[in-house]
C-alpha cells in the first residue's frame, strides 16, 4: 500500500486508492502526527488486550465459585468483552486503512452484545434486589 506520507494532498490519496474515490484512512484525521499516532495506538492496543483478558479471569472464577452465573450468562459476558477489545483493535486498523465499515460491523456486533449481556445481567440481579 505504501506509506501514506508520500501521497502529497488528501484528495490525490483519495484518487489513487484502488483507482477510484474511497474514504481516506484515520490517519489522515490525526495529520500523521508520530506522537499522536503513538499515543493512540497503544492506548487501543493496551484496552484492547486488557478487555481479552477479562474473559479468561471470569472463566477461571467461574471455576472456583461454581455455576452460580450460569454458563449462558458467562458465556454472553465472554463475548461482549472480546468484542470491546476488537473494537479497539480495529481503531488501530483504521488509521491505516480505511475499513470504516468492518469498524461499524464491528460496533453493530458489540451493541447487540452489550444490550443482550445487560439483559441478562438484569434478570439475573432481579433475585437479589428483592432480599
Amino acid at each position: 500500500m505504501g506509506n501514506p506520507r508520500v501521497v502529497g494532498r488528501p484528495d490525490e490519496a483519495r484518487r489513487r486508492w484502488k483507482g477510484r474515490l474511497m474514504p481516506l484512512p484515520h490517519g489522515w484525521c490525526l495529520l500523521w502526527d508520530w506522537p499522536l499516532l503513538v499515543a493512540h495506538i497503544s492506548a487501543d492496543l493496551v484496552i484492547g488486550l486488557s478487555y481479552y483478558a477479562i474473559p479468561v479471569v471470569l472463566f477461571r472464577a467461574r471455576r472456583a465459585l461454581g455455576d452460580r452465573l450460569g454458563r449462558h450468562v458467562m458465556l454472553s459476558f465472554a463475548l461482549f468483552i472480546i468484542a470491546c477489545g476488537l473494537t479497539h483493535h480495529v481503531e488501530i486498523i483504521v488509521i491505516w486503512w480505511p475499513w470504516y465499515w468492518m469498524q461499524a460491523y464491528v460496533k453493530i456486533v458489540t451493541a447487540v452484545l452489550s444490550v443482550t449481556t445487560a439483559a441478562q445481567l438484569y434478570r439475573l440481579a432481579i433475585p437479589f434486589g428483592k432480599r
